[in-house]
């Protein structure tokens, strides 16, 4: 079964990778490519897909708080 995880496709910075350690949220870091750019993804975005694959929240500055703030918002852990 896929749960909760983070994408990011280029580099992650320190604070989000604790607050996705902090989370138990798995982060899926992928090395950027042109073919990432022409499909619309943005370098070092964040992209926190939900269990059923769908992309719930695409930040495009990766911060922490970006993050915290959709799970308090909807109650989620």
């Amino acid at each position: 079964m896929i749960g909760w995880q983070a994408h990011v496709y280029g580099d992650a910075v320190a604070e989000l990778r604790a607050a996705c350690s902090a989370r138990r949220l798995p982060l899926h870091i992928f090395p950027w490519s042109d073919a990432q750019a022409a499909a619309g993804l943005k370098r070092d975005a964040l992209y926190l897909v939900r269990p059923d694959t769908y992309v719930a929240l695409a930040a495009p500055a990766p911060a922490p708080q970006v993050l915290e703030r959709y799970f308090q918002a909807r109650g989620l852990r």
